[in-house]
């Protein structure tokens, strides 16, 4: 518990996650939430087991590998999307349900193995048949009792005044326990109310009601995570927030430096697959759309429900000047190829230019991206995690490649959970190590693991 209460709290989730309290499943910390027991589980655990146990013993080897796999299977089994024949996207050989129900009956053997007294309960039983149903229910945030969960939760909070309503005052009504409906009243006007209130301050152009969405959003939306009242007054900030095209025109323009420009004008024309653009005019090249260096920067960018920031700047201690501290959402994984790697959001910025010679100008959103330094070959040894595909991550360098990078909304894959460790940890790696395990819970279609 020590070590992981040590990776608690030098890990770096992202804003969405439910963060777990140091201490937990002890006396001084209470009961934990659906949520954060999903952090330990998924994160916590997988980020500080492999480092600990994987020097222990042969069993402790085993152990390790047999928490994998149940890990896996329940990543793969709450995926957002599913994967019903191999033949659906390429290089995929196997379905979800074959995987989830590979890594469930592996996890069901190795308990059998490890521990020859366990009882294989019917509901574990039961779990392996969920992989039955994902072909005729689709993935399973979409029939499973989480968001009844969530709303019973809610509607517990409701403050009622002790008082379930009154006896019917009708006199031929034999049974006294019979009530009026004044709970079910408060409920739904409790419901109505804080829709309406949404509806209000999220659509309303009133410079009055405007000024008020911030002092809002402050009293009524409760922390994250949380399942009470405040969270039900809570209204989804996207409206008051999110980078459409006339917001961000009023947004005041700046210049990119002739580095960032030369990014995007290689960005474009591999693109396009030819050589449209260019960062000035030139005779011999006078086909060629011209692209200005006006942009409009942005702090942050919304993406199915995501938000994506960039490094935000800060003073140093010894006033040495101005320094980028990372911001928690700026940690993502990109697509680079056929590969998927770590990266920091170091600028987030909207340009206006034509698709083609001819066209109107349109705008897109560009990030400026740095990648993590990977391990030198002979450092591969120290990472533990490597071998466990899909919830394990990988280990690399804890500093960032010197050439930035252009990327594109669509090229965001997630983002990871990042946990720098000590040199002394890993004696003889020949650079500051970090761990890197990806929050990609969306699709899940690695091959069965190699371990």
């Amino acid at each position: 518990m020590a070590e992981i209460d040590r990776d608690i709290q030098r890990t770096i989730l992202p804003t969405w996650l439910a963060a777990t309290p140091i201490k937990f499943g002890t006396s001084d910390h209470g009961t934990l939430k659906a949520d954060e027991w999903r952090t330990v589980g998924l994160v916590r655990l997988c980020i500080t087991l492999p480092r600990v146990w994987t020097h222990v013993d042969e069993r402790h080897n085993q152990m390790l590998d047999n928490f994998i796999h149940l890990i896996t299977a329940i990543t793969i089994g709450n995926a957002r999307q599913i994967v019903l024949s191999s033949q659906d996207l390429p290089n995929v050989e196997y379905t979800t349900a074959e995987l989830y129900q590979y890594h469930l009956s592996s996890y069901l053997r190795g308990v059998v193995d490890l521990f020859p007294t366990a009882v294989i309960k019917p509901n574990m039983h039961l779990c392996y048949h969920a992989g039955d149903i994902f072909p005729l229910f689709g993935p399973v945030h979409s029939w499973r009792t989480n968001v009844c969960e969530r709303y019973i939760g809610l509607l517990q909070n409701i403050p009622m005044n002790m008082r379930l309503g009154e006896p019917f005052d009708n006199k031929s009504t034999l049974n006294s326990n019979i009530y009026s409906g004044q709970l079910e009243a408060t409920f739904t006007r409790t419901f109505c109310r804080a829709a309406n209130l949404k509806g209000i301050m999220s659509n309303s152009s009133s410079k009055i009601i405007q000024s008020l969405k911030e002092p809002f959003r402050k009293a009524f939306t409760g922390s994250r995570n949380e399942s009470s009242a405040s969270a039900l007054l809570g209204f989804d900030d996207s409206e008051g927030l999110k980078d459409d095209g006339d917001a961000i025109r009023n947004k005041p323009v700046d210049k990119l430096d002739t580095r960032t420009l030369h990014l995007l004008v290689t960005f474009l024309n591999e693109r396009s697959s030819r050589q449209l653009y260019s960062a000035e005019w030139s005779r011999t090249e006078a086909d060629k759309i011209i692209l200005l260096p006006s942009v409009w920067r942005l702090g942050q960018l919304r993406r199915k429900g995501m938000w994506y920031r960039s490094v935000q700047p800060s003073k140093s201690p010894n006033n040495l000047g101005q320094i980028f501290a990372p911001h928690p959402d700026s940690h993502v994984m990109l697509r680079n190829g056929a590969s998927i790697e770590p990266y920091s959001i170091q600028e987030i910025f909207a340009h206006e230019h034509p698709l083609s010679p001819g066209v109107a100008p349109s705008m897109e959103i560009f990030l400026v991206v740095r990648k993590y330094v990977e391990l030198h070959p002979e450092d591969i040894k120290f990472d533990y995690w490597r071998k466990y595909s899909i919830a394990g991550g990988k280990l690399y360098y804890d500093r960032l490649d010197n050439s930035p990078k252009l990327a594109g909304p669509n090229d965001i894959v997630c983002h990871f959970a990042k946990t720098p460790f000590e040199v002394e940890e890993f004696p003889g790696i020949q650079g500051l190590p970090m761990h890197v395990l990806p929050l990609n819970w969306v699709c899940l279609c690695s091959p069965i693991s190699d371990y």
